[in-house]
């Protein structure tokens, strides 16, 4: 290699590391902006991603074709860079302009199999172009590269690594920094900017180096006279296409792990995205040093099969163990800021599925060194590779999110999938020892027997799922495809959690029950003559229970996420006055946002009971949007009820006030602040509480379980009133919370004493 080919090789690779780059910022804003449109629901996240390596597929396969009758593969990489870059700004500006539109469209009940199916339909439409011609930049530069036999596989891996590598960077910094730093908008205008620099590289790289002519590894110039596959590489072609199954099938599995160690944070799914990303391009890089010296891909694609699903097993047999020796070195050893502790869960998702994710980076280098050196297209195989491996991942993503994991749990389908790891490798080792002696025949038929067997026997014996939590026992266990719901019950009483985060404070044997009713007294007292009432998120129905004591009530609707939580409601019957049988009670599966959309009902009282703000999805119920989207669905004289447990209450209040002209607020437990906003005065009045009280016995024998009992305890909480808001308003320092910029989705927690810091630091 000269020194020139050298620089360009080098130069080229960069360009590539800069489109990965650009190509997973598109992604991770794609799927938050859908989040808008769709809900926040582990459907809507499959749909994004089946819809978006559709695309890659779909380019990789067809513009691999075309790429053989192009002389200017340089040329071609700049217009398709040139072509990412217009086809996401246009994305993104009708994703500003008809964002309510496209949120229309379907029907109340999410759950429907039209309106899934409408959904799917317009994020693939939405999504095709530019992933279209993403899939088709591998090809392109790999026949530019792919100049020899020899170094075939090397240049692949190179590529597939740079670019890989480059795709983690950009989860990372996008997920941890740029959306934080600049937001939504100008994140996406960063990305397509990086596009035009690649673009400009390619371009003026095309105009340097001659057109290329066909060499030794690129022989046919027309698909015409493209041979034929043989029955060996159909064969590893069908491999691959179950090893992508099996790729993102692991994926959705270990993103479902990955929250028990990261406690379903924002920085959960891009250490997860990024974790695996990571992976994928080191491995490719690491084969690429090896894979051109013996000619034995299938004996390697055999190894890495089994690599990835000894490996997996093996994580999910003893994941339990795993954490909680984790979470005592965490505990004795990891100190500093919660930045510390976020990079020290950051290597622990490393760990977790670095080893799988490599070896899933090396298989697609070996597979096109196979192939290449049968049929000698290097483009097209590239092509035909990446596209089948593609369709793979999108089957893997689909099945795993809307059929193993709801049907059959993260366990059974973490196991099954790796005995499917295992059981492609058997397949490959077969093939590849069916000429060699008996004696090394039954060494490795022994060996694969020996190792499937082990699989099985230990995952059935060393089952414990759910995990057991030290100290609390296990009374209630519901997994489907958006989260495992579990009820412990332990020193504190009972415990609801949503994967590894809990939902709610505990209640029976503390006082956050108290806080919990507070959220509806504390509306009940301050709205002249309530009737209709929404809670959006439901936890252990303490808040929606409340609301039925007070007879005036006519209906309270309430929407909840996981449907394991609402099935779990009637075992708290004593704490939430038996909602389940209540007649004015309904229960809603949906995402709360989208519900607000989506039905044409008024209320009275609406009551947003999420999560704190740093949990996916629980920060676009803090933002300027969603109180708009709240107060469109309040009768005149309604009161929207907003509770913040953390840091950001002064922007929280500026961003409140923005929208509605009276907010009052009022401190509860341990730090939290309730926040009540009207389009009318809400200030407390003794009259009309005493009056309620008389009037309403039932509604008065629940506030002696509540945080207030009377209106001087409640006079007592309203420590923020109407000037104090107003003050924070006009305050041009305090920023107001979008979605285009999400501030609070950022916020960390500390763990100690100063996590339940005061909203106002």
């Amino acid at each position: 290699m000269t020194l020139m080919s050298s620089l360009i090789t080098r130069i080229l690779l960069a360009l590539f590391f800069l489109s990965g780059f650009a190509g997973l910022i598109y992604e991770i804003l794609w799927i938050k902006t859908f989040s808008f449109v769709l809900g926040n629901t582990v459907y809507t996240l499959s749909t994004v991603l089946a819809a978006y390596m559709a695309g890659l597929a779909l380019g990789s396969y067809l513009i691999g074709r075309w790429t053989l009758r192009n002389r200017n593969p340089l040329l071609l990489f700049s217009g398709l860079q040139l072509g990412i870059g217009l086809a996401c700004y246009v994305l993104h500006e009708i994703f500003q302009v008809h964002l309510k539109n496209l949120g229309a469209i379907g029907v109340l009940d999410p759950s429907q199999t039209g309106a899934i199916l409408i959904r799917f339909l317009l994020s693939f439409a939405l999504l095709l172009p530019p992933t279209f011609l993403m899939g088709g930049t591998l090809p392109v530069l790999s026949k530019f590269l792919a100049r020899r036999r020899e170094t075939l596989g090397k240049t692949i891996g190179m590529l597939y690594g740079f670019n890989t590598l480059g795709a983690a960077c950009g989860s990372f910094v996008t997920g941890f920094f740029l959306i934080r730093l600049f937001g939504l908008n100008a994140t996406n205008g960063i990305a397509v900017a990086m596009n035009g620099v690649v673009a400009a590289g390619g371009l003026v790289l095309a105009v340097l180096v001659p057109k290329q002519e066909d060499g030794p590894v690129e022989r046919p110039s027309s698909p015409a006279r493209t041979p034929g596959l043989p029955g060996r590489v159909r064969l590893l072609l069908i491999l691959l296409m179950f090893s992508g199954f099996t790729a993102f099938s692991y994926e959705v599995v270990y993103a479902r792990l990955a929250s028990f160690l990261l406690g379903d944070r924002i920085f959960a799914a891009t250490t997860m995205v990024t974790a695996f990303i990571l992976g994928i391009g080191l491995g490719s890089l690491l084969i690429a040093r090896w894979i051109d010296r013996d000619g034995k891909e299938w004996l390697w694609f055999s190894g890495l099969q089994a690599l990835i699903g000894l490996s997996a097993a093996i994580t999910m047999i003893f994941f339990s163990d795993y954490l909680a020796a984790l979470s005592r070195f965490e505990s004795r050893f990891v100190f500093g800021t919660p930045w510390h502790i976020v990079t020290f869960r950051f290597i622990q998702t490393l760990i977790l599925i670095g080893l799988p994710a490599a070896a899933f980076g090396a298989i697609i280098p070996c597979v096109v060194k196979y192939i290449s050196s049968v049929r000698g297209t290097v483009s097209m195989d590239v092509g035909l590779t990446y596209a089948l491996n593609t369709v793979g991942c999108v089957s893997g993503a689909l099945v795993t999110g809307f059929v193993f994991i709801p049907v059959f749990g993260t366990y059974d389908s973490m196991i099954g999938t790796a005995l499917l790891s295992l059981l492609l490798s058997g397949i490959a080792i077969a093939i590849w020892a069916c000429h060699r002696p008996v004696r090394i025949r039954a060494v490795f038929a022994a060996g694969w027997a020996c190792a499937f067997a082990a699989v099985m026997l230990c995952s059935i014996h060393f089952k414990t799922y759910p995990w057991p939590r030290e100290g609390k026992r296990l009374i209630f266990s519901e997994e489907d495809a958006s989260a495992l719901i579990t009820v412990y019950e332990g020193p504190a009483g009972f415990y609801l959690y949503g994967g590894n985060s809990m939902l709610s404070f505990p209640i029976g044997r503390t006082t956050a029950e108290s806080v919990q009713r507070f959220q509806a007294h504390l509306p009940l007292m301050l709205h002249p003559n309530p009737k209709d009432v929404l809670v959006i998120g439901l936890g252990f129905g303490v808040t929606s229970g409340a609301f039925t004591t007070y007879d005036a009530i006519e209906s309270v609707e309430s929407v909840e996420l996981f449907p394991g939580v609402v099935n779990a409601t009637p075992l708290f019957h004593a704490f939430n006055n038996d909602l389940a049988r209540q007649p004015a009670s309904t229960l809603y599966v949906a995402d709360g946002r989208y519900f607000l959309k989506q039905t044409p009902k008024r209320y009275d009282i609406i009551v947003s009971n999420v999560c704190q703000s740093d949990v996916p999805g629980s920060a676009g119920c803090y933002t300027l949007e969603y109180f708009e989207l709240a107060r469109s669905r309040l009768k005149p004289d309604g009161i929207f009820l907003v509770h913040l447990f953390g840091a950001g209450g002064r922007m929280l209040f500026k961003t409140l006030r923005e929208v509605y002209p009276f907010v009052e607020g009022f401190l509860g437990y341990r730090g939290t602040v309730f926040m009540a906003a009207s389009q009318r005065t809400i200030r407390p009045d003794a009259v009309r509480i005493a009056e309620k009280l008389a009037a309403y016995p039932e509604f008065r024998a629940d506030l002696e379980h509540g945080l207030v009992r009377n209106y001087e305890e409640l006079a007592a909480h309203h420590v923020f009133d109407q000037n104090y808001v107003d003050r924070l308003h006009a305050d041009p320092a305090i920023r107001l919370l979008t979605d285009d910029h999400p501030i609070l989705e950022y916020a960390l927690q500390s763990s100690g004493p100063d996590m339940y810091r005061s909203a106002f630091e």
